[in-house]
């Protein structure tokens, strides 16, 4: 059996299904590539499941995925992710070859970063177009600018991911890679006066949501990684007006109904 376990974006998120189906598990690899995960929230983990977590990184995950599907066929093993497990394409590889090995898969959902973030953006979540990754080495393809030119085509918002490898991606860095494509394409996709919703460590006690111009978050200070981006496309009349109001009244702190 393999289990593709959600853990939700903190240790207060696991639901009652994923606890128990850990607990019974006779190996838990906690992926810790797709991810930030503190050293504190594993603790707190092992301590509700019972069990230890094998922290798994990219290698493991991927070019040791054999090794982690033969073990299921003869174990329980368990794949505890960060988020939602079916959200990003390891997993989803992972999920599929096990299903050709004829393994049976259990899936155990998780909050994710994905519906959380359109969340504190006030936009509404059918109003959003592709999920677009703004990679470490954004400067070798402007694959990332022009699938936000597209959903902007469209009059979709986009969210924007910033890679974690080999070093997280800081907003101020996702906005100085789209304005250099800008410069170079100009598809009008961003300029310094555009409105913009940057938000670090969603969920996270230090939690931290700015809306405001492209040059305004430019000059935020804010919390370490994770951080996502989100540009909007078309407003409807409420969005606009949600967006006015987290401008001018909801800076900062975002955790619980701050």
């Amino acid at each position: 059996m393999l289990n593709l376990v959600g853990l939700g974006l903190r240790p207060e998120h696991l639901t009652e299904e994923a606890r128990k189906v850990l607990s019974l598990s006779d190996k838990i690899y906690l992926d810790t590539y797709t991810n930030i995960v503190p050293e504190e929230w594993i603790a707190s983990w092992e301590s509700m499941v019972g069990k230890s977590f094998l922290r798994a990184d990219r290698s493991t995950l991927e070019d040791g995925m054999k090794a982690i599907i033969s073990e299921a066929k003869v174990s329980n093993v368990s794949v505890a992710v960060v988020g939602d497990p079916l959200t990003a394409t390891t997993h989803i590889s992972l999920y599929t070859e096990a299903l050709k090995e004829g393994i049976d898969v259990r899936y155990v959902p998780g909050l994710s970063i994905h519906t959380v973030a359109m969340s504190l953006s006030g936009f509404e979540h059918y109003r959003f177009g592709r999920t677009v990754t703004v990679p470490y080495l954004w400067r070798q393809s402007p694959s990332f600018y022009e699938r936000i030119a597209s959903n902007r085509s469209l009059g979709l918002h986009t969210l924007l991911l910033l890679d974690l490898h080999p070093e997280p991606l800081t907003i101020r860095t996702a906005l100085e890679a789209l304005l250099y494509w800008e410069k170079e394409l100009k598809r009008g996709v961003i300029d310094l006066s555009e409105l913009v919703v940057g938000i670090a460590r969603a969920c996270w006690d230090d939690c931290f949501r700015f809306v405001g111009t492209v040059e305004e978050l430019m000059e935020i200070s804010f919390p370490p990684p994770p951080h996502v981006l989100i540009i909007p496309g078309d407003l409807h009349p409420i969005e606009e007006e949600t967006l006015y109001v987290l401008r001018r009244h909801s800076h900062g702190k975002c955790k619980g109904t701050g």
